[in-house]
């Protein structure tokens, strides 16, 4: 199923409906960021293209709030960031798994002049929010390196 705000808001009354306070906190929460992201590029609607990246957004706030309450030793304050979480990444599209990340930016590094930004650019527009982008970068590195080595002669 894709995300859309019209999904977000059909969960919405139905975790109304269904008294669930912790399901409309969290889509509260995220219909208003994206309220504010519509009112910022002053657009009517997002995509799906739009929302992922929100989405993670999100899903990245919950996880440092996570690290700080484990450090904190406040295991309540952890235990609802999870859930929050949990109940975000419901949401978010499945990642890639390091195979595939690694075999598509293989085949892009292939192409004539690919450059680290061109790599990240691609992966960015095929697949938003689907990896994560410190891993994808390592990896392109990595790959561009290789490439780099195998076209000096004499090696």
């Amino acid at each position: 199923m894709t995300l859309s705000e019209a999904r977000l808001v059909a969960d919405l009354t139905a975790a109304m409906k269904a008294r669930d306070a912790l399901r409309v906190a969290v889509l509260r929460g995220l219909l208003s960021e994206v309220k504010l992201l519509k009112i910022e590029r002053k657009v009517q609607a997002l995509s799906e293209t739009d929302l992922v990246p929100l989405l993670r957004k999100e899903i990245r706030k919950r996880e440092e709030a996570e690290t700080f309450a484990e450090r904190g030793g406040r295991l309540d304050v952890l235990e609802h960031n999870r859930a929050e979480r949990r109940i975000l990444e419901a949401y978010a599209p499945p990642p890639l798994d390091e195979g595939a990340l690694e075999a598509a930016i293989r085949e892009l590094a292939e192409q004539a002049g690919a450059t680290l930004g061109s790599i990240m650019g691609v992966l960015k527009a095929r697949w938003p929010g689907q990896y994560n982008g410190k891993r994808a970068s390592e990896i392109a590195r990595r790959v561009l390196s290789r490439s780099a080595a195998a076209d000096v002669p004499g090696r």
